[in-house]
């Protein structure tokens, strides 16, 4: 992960267009760093993403019992693997005028997004995909901020619909 970390030119596109066709779910732009900050720290977001986690969570238990039990060890790694990548990130943050009060969202999605590709690359391809369609977003030089849309229900363990709402990027 840590190369592939490194390999992202974090927040290059930010206040850019979006360009028809760029994302493979809808998605609206916000305008500004401090429209990206309100929907960041929104109750919503915060709720999409740990609805989001929850439903991982509740797939590996349900389908995976045994490999549940190593879910704090992966989720150790992966917060290792985000610290040695930290300083690029920030490094990235501060050229780009970056709020670092984005990047614990950042950082909960990049552990998150560790855990699921974990789990897909190791168990099952049924496993749901939801951070890597949030990542996407990251790795186009944009920031995910915020859901347009009613949140989904926490239960379950499908993936979310990305299609049910909007994905707020700037």
């Amino acid at each position: 992960m840590k190369a592939k970390l490194n390999e992202v030119n974090w927040f290059e596109n930010i206040g850019k267009p979006l360009e028809e066709g760029m994302f493979t779910i809808p998605v609206k732009a916000v305008n500004s760093n401090v429209e990206c900050l309100k929907h960041n720290n929104s109750l919503n977001w915060g709720n999409f993403i740990l609805y989001a986690r929850n439903r991982l969570s509740w797939y590996i238990q349900s389908f995976h019992k045994e490999e549940s039990r190593k879910w704090n060890e992966i989720s150790a790694k992966a917060r290792l693997d985000y610290k040695c990548c930290e300083p690029i990130i920030i490094e990235w943050a501060d050229k780009n005028n970056v709020n670092k009060d984005l990047l614990a969202s950042l950082k909960s999605i990049i552990i998150s997004h560790y855990i699921e590709q974990h789990y897909f690359d190791h168990l099952d391809k049924n496993i749901p995909k939801q951070f890597d369609v949030i990542m996407n977003v990251y790795k186009s030089g944009h920031i995910p901020c915020g859901w347009d849309g009613s949140l989904p229900k926490n239960e379950g363990y499908d993936a979310i619909d990305f299609n049910t709402g909007k994905l707020l990027i700037w």
